[in-house]
């Protein structure tokens, strides 16, 4: 097999693999946006812990954690949200989706909560898009 073709699947079934990624999420959060119910929770506790991965003394790394709790719907009982972000300040009211009867995968209905992880994903799989695509053209040129 050409070192070309070998390159193009290397690069051509993760940008696949990826892009099928992004629309799952996609399609998830739609939903949850269409048939989620809307409540409203309260940031209960704002913390950070240190970075996994950060090693250092002087300056260390933090990520800032709240706790948002929230009355499911139709007397559903009072649960507790884990959301990695420093934007809420204690006490603050906050929009929260509860998938139909399931509050356990609840989400905060906010627009960075909900989308970083396709975007994040998307973008990656355009990296490799388009680095399959260059590799395409790229045979294309010298076999013709």
């Amino acid at each position: 097999m050409p070192n070309h073709l070998i390159a193009i699947l290397i690069f051509g079934v993760p940008s696949l693999i990826l892009i099928g990624i992004v629309i799952v999420l996609i399609r998830r959060i739609v939903r949850l946006r269409r048939t989620g119910q809307r409540v409203t929770g309260q940031c209960v506790n704002v913390y950070w812990e240190p970075h996994p991965t950060d090693r250092s003394v002087i300056h260390p790394r933090r990520l800032w954690f709240s706790t948002v709790a929230f009355d499911a719907p139709k007397g559903g009982g009072r649960y507790r949200l884990k959301v990695q972000t420093s934007r809420h300040s204690l006490g603050q009211w906050v929009p929260v989706l509860v998938p139909p009867g399931d509050p356990e995968r609840a989400r905060v209905d906010e627009f960075w909560q909900l989308w970083w992880a396709p975007m994040l994903i998307g973008l990656i799989a355009a990296v490799f898009v388009l680095a399959t695509a260059g590799m395409i053209s790229g045979a294309v040129a010298a076999a013709g």
